[in-house]
This record gives structure tokens, C-alpha cells and sequence, in this order.
């Protein structure tokens, strides 16, 4: 037994580096395509999600695991709008007709996917093509004619529509050849907006300088209310991904289950206080989500690239004119801010303050370097003009 240590001893110390080789190598990243809002991945939407309530200030956000027609009948979340990003769109007739039905009443569905399966498409009167994939595809939103056009990689999602109902429907994003990739079909009391770039509301992108725009401004389009982010369609229902769901289900292994962890807790007790040495207490994980939220708001602003930070707030300011207010902003001239002035009831002197520190930001060269004091002035005005409107 003596002469063997030592070969213990090698295979020990072997198992040993092969488990920390392992431990410690860095992790592949996994490109699967899930837009699941609990993933960090790539092609997650955790980040999308976590800045809803930017683009929905002040509103309740619901994540549902829910299928449609549950969700819209048996919750009292039954208005207001329904997101639904998923790489595939595939439901039942009976959650079209809760989803129509939904929009009718006068509220707003915004889905992002580049596949359709099932009855929507040929409710809705419109088809799609999926033509060869490339390695990239262009597409540009038609807010106006100085909208930029948005480059996005692979993921090659290149899909279009290649036959609409003109008669309700309104073409609001083109792909690169002039074929519609966006479109807001007018449904009862309310809208239905349909977005072919399904991936361009992932982690991947949204976080991407170039291209992170695109999604805020695709859901800019639904107003300022309750809205309902739907998991059901990637995670399933609570529970369905739980590896105890089956025993939990019949009588006689749940019952099982429980004693098993029972003799398991006797065993410990009276064996395991004998030979098991103290335990020392271990400080549990922090939750890190507030901190990843607060990382990807300070992003910028940590690279010390104000300039880059006041440009984007002011991207952000105009947006929120057009769409709250529907004014256009690309002449910021001293007859428009009178006109606001007017009509949103803000002090006159403040209003012009604040449009002059935008012209300002919105011609500064890139490379021309802001100061801390002129951004936080900058923020400090545009919060005081939304609590005065929210009022």
C-alpha cells in the first residue's frame, strides 16, 4: 500500500490540474439565437428588456409566460401593448384570434420575427420571402429622408414582405432593395406593427453604437403604456423547464422524492456532525442584474466620451417629440420654439435654453470634446422638461 502513494498521489495531482484546466479556461461564447430575456448571450434580449422602461418611462412592464389567449383572458393585464420577439412566430388559431381581437379594442401588438407559421399571415393578408442568406443585409426606417441605414451582420436575417394589404397597412422600414421589412396594418381601434429583423433587438445590437438605435426607434412607435413582454413562445410556462416537473406531477414519485431527501437530512445530522469538520460560513453571491443595469446605462459615460453621451440624449429628446408630441424636429428654428412653448405650457425662457443647447449638440464635430459640467447641465435640462410634461 506504501509503495503505491505515490502513484495516488500523480493521479491525484493530474485529476486535480485537468479540473482546474477546465475550471479556469475561458468559456466558448454561445451564439444560439433564443431572445430570451434571461439571457446575456449574444442573442438574448436581457439588455433589451432591462431598458424597457426607458423607452415605457413610468409604465408597468409585465414579462409573460403565459400563452396569448391565457394571458388576454385570464389576467387582469389585459390592455395596453403586446411585444412579442421571437425567432419564429408559430401559435394557435385560437391565440390569433385573442391577439386581433386584442388589437381591435384599440391596443397595439408589436412582433419581431422573421418566420410566420399558422393563420396571422393569412389574416393579415400578407407573405414573406426568405431569399438566399448574404452576409449581411441593410435596412433603413422611414422617419425621414436623413434616416440613417442600419448595416447588420450575421445573423443573416434577410427576410421581406413580398405582398401587403395596401389598404391597411403603412410601410414604416425597406430593406436594401426597396422591399418592406417593417409595416403597421391598422387593426380595429388599434395597430398591429410587424418587424422582419427579429435579431435586431438582441443584446449584439442594441448594445452596438452603429446599430442600437434601430430597435429603440422601431418601438418608439407604440405609446407611452402597460406592456406586456412575451416569453412564452422562447421559455415556455413557468415550470416546463424545471427538471423536477415530471416527479412532481405523480403522487407516488413526489412522495419518494421527499423521503429520500428526508433519510438524506437524517444522515447528515447524526453521521456527518462525527466526521465533517466546521463549515465555514460563505458569504452568498451578490445579485448582480441592478449592477448590469447600471453598467449599461453608464456605459458611455464611463469612457468619458460626453460628447458621444449628450448627442445620443439629444437623439433621444427629439425622438420623444415626435413620437409624444408629433412635431417635426428638423427645423429647430425660433417660430418652433414658440409653437412648443404653447403647446406643452413650459416656461418660455427654459424652453428656449434647452432647444439652444440642443442645436448646439447636434452640430458639434465627433471629435470635439464636451465637459462633464455641459453634459450633466445638458441631462439636468431635458429631466426638468419630462417631469414638467408627465405632470
Amino acid at each position: 500500500m506504501k509503495g503505491n502513494r505515490k502513484y495516488i498521489a500523480i493521479l491525484t495531482i493530474i485529476f486535480l490540474g485537468f479540473g482546474l484546466f477546465e475550471y479556469y479556461r475561458p468559456k466558448p461564447i454561445n451564439w444560439s439565437i433564443t431572445l430570451s430575456n434571461k439571457d446575456k448571450i449574444p442573442f438574448g434580449t436581457y439588455a433589451t428588456f432591462e431598458l424597457m422602461k426607458d423607452i415605457f418611462p413610468g409604465k408597468k412592464i409585465i414579462s409573460s409566460r403565459l400563452p396569448i389567449y391565457n394571458q388576454l383572458t385570464e389576467t387582469n393585464d389585459t390592455s395596453g401593448n403586446y411585444i412579442l420577439i421571437t425567432p419564429q412566430f408559430n401559435v394557435d388559431t385560437n391565440d390569433v384570434h385573442q391577439l386581433l381581437r386584442f388589437a381591435n379594442l384599440g391596443n397595439n401588438v408589436f412582433i419581431g420575427s422573421s418566420a410566420f407559421h399558422g393563420y396571422l399571415a393569412d389574416t393579415l393578408k400578407f407573405n414573406i420571402v426568405n431569399p438566399v442568406e448574404e452576409k449581411q443585409y441593410k435596412t433603413r426606417l422611414l422617419w425621414n429622408k436623413r434616416e440613417p441605414v442600419y448595416t447588420f451582420i450575421a445573423p443573416r436575417e434577410n427576410a421581406y414582405f413580398d405582398s401587403i394589404n395596401c389598404a391597411t397597412t403603412v410601410v414604416l422600414g425597406k430593406k436594401e432593395n426597396q422591399k418592406p421589412d417593417f409595416i403597421k396594418i391598422k387593426q380595429g381601434k388599434g395597430a398591429i406593427y410587424i418587424n422582419l429583423n427579429s435579431t435586431a433587438f438582441s443584446n449584439y445590437f442594441v448594445l452596438d453604437k452603429e446599430t442600437g438605435e434601430y430597435a429603440f426607434k422601431c418601438l418608439s412607435y407604440l405609446p407611452n403604456q402597460t406592456t406586456i413582454w412575451d416569453e412564452y413562445l422562447k421559455q415556455g410556462r413557468v415550470g416546463e423547464d424545471d427538471i423536477f416537473r415530471v416527479i412532481m406531477e405523480h403522487a407516488s414519485l413526489k412522495w419518494a422524492y421527499y423521503l429520500l431527501i428526508f433519510g438524506m437530512a437524517v444522515f447528515i445530522i447524526f453521521e456527518g456532525k462525527r466526521r465533517q469538520r466546521i463549515i465555514p460560513v460563505i458569504k452568498p453571491l451578490e445579485n448582480n442584474t441592478l449592477e448590469f443595469t447600471k453598467v449599461v446605462g453608464a456605459l458611455y459615460f464611463n469612457n468619458g466620451n460626453h460628447t458621444d453621451v449628450a448627442q445620443k440624449k439629444v437623439n433621444y429628446f427629439l425622438e420623444y417629440l415626435r413620437s409624444h408630441f408629433f412635431e417635426r424636429t428638423n427645423e429647430l428654428n425660433d417660430e418652433f420654439i414658440h409653437h412648443f412653448t404653447i403647446k406643452t405650457g413650459y416656461d418660455a425662457e427654459k424652453m428656449q435654453k434647452l432647444i439652444e443647447a440642443v442645436r448646439w449638440i447636434k452640430v458639434l464635430p465627433a471629435n470635439y470634446e464636451l465637459s462633464e459640467g455641459d453634459l450633466i447641465s445638458l441631462n439636468n435640462q431635458i429631466e426638468e422638461f419630462y417631469q414638467f410634461v408627465k405632470k
